[in-house]
C-alpha cells in the first residue's frame, strides 16, 4: 500500500508568534536605520558649523511646573564610568501641570507623570539616564490614545514648558553641576523598556546577551546608524547638534551590552575627533 503524501507542516502559535516578533523586529530597526541616517546628516551639518539657533536654559527654568528631588548617590555601570560618591549627583524632575484626558481635554485632577531621572557624573565626563519621560511624549501618547491627532509644534505652544527636551533638560543641569563641553558618555543602565530600542537590540544581537564591553559600534556601520534612531541615540544627536559649537566635532560610538540580571544596557561615546 503506498504511503500516503504529507500533510503540509502548519506553525504552531508560538512559532508564528516568533516569526511575527522577527519580522517587527527588522521592520522597526529599518524604520530607525533611516532615522539615523538623517540624524547623521544633521550631526555632520552642525559640525559644519550650521548650528540652530537654540536657547540657552537656566536652571531657574525650572521652576515653571518642575519639582526637584537631587541627592548624592553612585549609580552602578560598568566600562569607562567611574563615578565617586564625592562627584556623583543624582538630580529628578518631575512636571507636574495640569495635564489631559484620554479625550484630549483639560484635566485638572490629572498629572503628567513625566520625569527625568539622571546621575550626573562631571569628573567621569559621564551622564546616567534612569527614567526618561517627557512631558512631550505623554502628551502626545494621550491624544494617540483619544485617536486624534496633534503637531509637535501644537504640544510645544499649548501642553508643554519650553524646557521639556531631554537634551535640554541634560545640558542645563549638566552646566548646573560644572560640566561644559567635556561631556563624553552617555550611559543607559537599563534600555529596555522602550520597544523600538529593545526590538533594535535583538536585531543587531541576537539571542547573545554579551556582557561589558559586549560589542561596539560606530557611525562607518548600518548598525551605529540604527541605534542613532532610537529614542536613545535620537536625545544624544539633538544635544550634539544644539551644542555642537561648545562640544566640538565628536565620533559616535554605540557599546550594546547586558548587566546583570539580564538588563540591555547602551553606553554612547562620544569621542572627540
Amino acid at each position: 500500500m503506498p504511503t500516503p503524501p504529507a500533510s503540509p507542516r502548519t506553525l504552531g502559535p508560538k512559532t508564528e508568534d516568533s516569526k511575527k516578533k522577527a519580522e517587527d523586529s527588522k521592520k522597526k530597526a529599518e524604520d530607525s536605520k533611516k532615522k539615523g541616517d538623517i540624524a547623521y546628516d544633521q550631526i555632520m551639518a552642525a559640525f559644519d558649523g550650521c548650528e540652530r539657533n537654540v536657547r540657552d536654559f537656566q536652571p531657574a527654568d525650572f521652576d515653571n511646573g518642575y519639582t526637584r528631588t537631587q541627592n548624592k548617590s553612585l549609580p552602578a555601570i560598568p566600562g569607562a564610568v567611574t563615578p565617586t560618591k564625592e562627584t556623583s549627583f543624582f538630580i529628578e524632575y518631575k512636571w507636574d501641570k495640569d495635564f489631559i484626558n484620554n479625550q484630549g481635554q483639560p484635566a485638572g485632577n490629572e498629572y503628567t507623570k513625566a520625569v527625568f531621572t539622571q546621575y550626573y557624573i562631571p569628573s567621569s565626563s559621564a551622564i546616567v539616564v534612569g527614567n526618561r519621560q517627557s512631558p512631550a511624549s505623554l502628551v502626545k501618547r494621550r491624544f494617540d490614545f483619544a485617536n486624534k491627532s496633534i503637531s509637535s509644534q501644537e504640544i510645544a505652544d499649548r501642553h508643554v514648558p519650553p524646557l521639556h527636551r531631554w537634551s535640554d533638560v541634560t545640558w542645563t543641569v549638566w552646566k548646573e553641576k560644572g560640566g561644559d563641553g567635556n561631556l563624553r558618555y552617555i550611559a543607559y543602565d537599563m534600555a529596555g523598556g522602550n520597544p523600538v530600542t529593545e526590538a533594535v537590540i535583538e536585531e543587531i544581537l541576537g539571542k547573545t546577551e554579551p556582557e561589558w564591553p559586549g560589542r561596539n559600534f560606530g557611525m562607518d556601520s548600518d548598525e551605529g546608524r540604527t541605534l542613532l534612531g532610537t529614542l536613545n541615540g535620537m536625545g544624544a544627536a539633538r544635544l550634539l547638534i544644539d551644542r555642537a559649537s561648545t562640544m566640538g566635532k565628536r565620533y559616535i560610538r554605540f557599546y550594546l551590552f547586558y548587566s546583570k540580571p539580564r538588563y540591555p544596557c547602551i553606553l554612547i561615546d562620544l569621542e572627540p575627533v
